[in-house]
């Protein structure tokens, strides 16, 4: 039975490859043959294919000591084995790229973990694709082996998951020695597998999908999420794929702060008063997601680094420095809810306006004596005037991108 499945696996490998070949061959026709395209395209692919990595993962929720491999069953060992190598195939002409493979080892057994390794040794050399995984413990990473009481077995698994992500993402930061591959990617293993040297700047997968190019959306935010196929107004992101620009040290701080510490702080808080046990289904269904619903919040306090947004108060009186601007608020507790993933103070931007002041007709066409300002032939001059706004959430549209992801099952 298992060597029939090799062989069916095999058989759709290797139609995959065929597949990615056909879109390869696709997009050089778009922009002319081989010998046509532009070297700077070229070294554009090269450049982002020896700088990027992709992470992948799969948590178990407990742990099963008659579960043959890393997956749940047979039927998810089978659909995920050809997940893992779709991505192996799609990125087999940049076999520079490590493709990280985490998982949880106090809810994985040694001997399942080894018998996923071996079922993925013999697809790939099915498949003719040299192997680029590395399967890691999440327990590995040092953010989340300091905080085993947040991450561990009475946290809720979705809670869990979508802060691992960004941890794992994040772990060049706690752990200086971890190998920082500028461009990280983390992907869901429901994201249909796409070539990410292609993804910075595939203008035929713009016109497919629409959207602005992944390599326009680091440059501008440090930092990409996938669109959500809901059409949810509020929520128009997921976080199921994530690309991180490791050198953007906005984008790093925002997902460090606003996403990692002050969900560390709400994880902790959940698990000590235990409400994953006591509270009612739709309160933890609501709750389990707020490390994705943090992101919004997380947005105003990113505006703020940028020097876009002031913190209760105008963006011009808030520090100059990045690190000031760190440094004045070093608790994220201090910017944000515990209970709710909302913002608890006031996100402001200032505009330069000019108002219309009365200042009388008896003036009208004069110079105002006050102000020095010339006086209109209705008696109102036009006072320069700093307005203070409140800034509000918005839906992150603007840094997502289209990866085919289904509609979550939240919906």
């Amino acid at each position: 039975m298992f060597l029939k499945n090799l062989v069916v696996l095999s058989l759709l490998f290797s139609f995959s490859s065929v597949s990615y070949a056909m879109e390869k061959q696709e997009q050089e026709q778009s922009l002319g043959s081989p010998s046509q395209i532009r070297p700077s395209a070229a070294d554009q692919q090269e450049h982002y294919a020896d700088q990027s990595e992709l992470n992948l993962m799969w948590l178990n929720s407990s742990l099963k000591m008659d579960q043959f491999g890393l997956f749940a069953d047979e039927k998810a060992e089978r659909e995920n084995m050809k997940v893992l190598v779709d991505w192996a195939v799609k990125n087999f002409d940049a076999h520079r790229v490590p493709i990280n493979m985490w998982y949880d080892s106090q809810t994985t057994l040694p001997q399942a973990l080894d018998n996923t390794q071996k079922n993925l040794d013999d697809s790939l050399k099915h498949a003719h694709i040299q192997n680029t995984f590395k399967f890691r413990d999440i327990w590995d990473v040092d953010y989340i082996k300091q905080n085993p009481t947040v991450f561990g077995s009475k946290q809720h698994i979705y809670f869990k998951a979508d802060l691992a992500r960004v941890a794992i993402l994040l772990r060049h930061i706690k752990d200086p020695d971890e190998r920082v591959a500028r461009y990280r990617f983390y992907s869901d293993l429901n994201i249909p597998a796409a070539s990410l040297s292609l993804m910075f700047t595939d203008e035929r997968r713009r016109l497919r999908f629409g959207g602005t190019l992944l390599s326009e959306i680091l440059t501008k935010y440090g930092f990409a999420l996938s669109q959500n196929q809901a059409g949810d107004p509020a929520h128009a992101y997921e976080n199921a794929f994530i690309v991180l620009d490791a050198e953007n040290k906005i984008a790093c701080q925002s997902l460090q702060f606003g996403i990692l510490e002050i969900n560390r702080l709400r994880g902790q808080k959940l698990v000590d008063e235990d409400y994953w046990t006591h509270q009612h289904s739709s309160q933890i269904k609501t709750k389990c997601q707020i490390v994705f619903a943090s992101f919004k919040s997380m947005m105003l306090y990113h505006a703020y680094l940028k020097g876009e947004y002031g913190i209760k108060g105008d963006q011009k009186k808030m520090p100059a420095a990045l690190e000031d601007k760190i440094a004045r608020y070093p608790d994220p507790s201090m910017l944000f809810n515990l209970d709710s993933a909302t913002e608890k103070v006031a996100f402001n931007f200032g505009i330069d306006e000019t108002i219309p002041d009365y200042v009388g007709f008896q003036l009208a066409g004069k110079v105002h004596p006050g102000t020095g300002l010339p006086v209109d032939q209705s008696g109102y001059i036009s006072k320069p005037t700093r307005v203070l706004y409140c800034a509000s959430e918005g839906n992150l549209i603007n840094l997502t991108i289209q990866v085919n992801k289904p509609t979550s099952s939240f919906y």
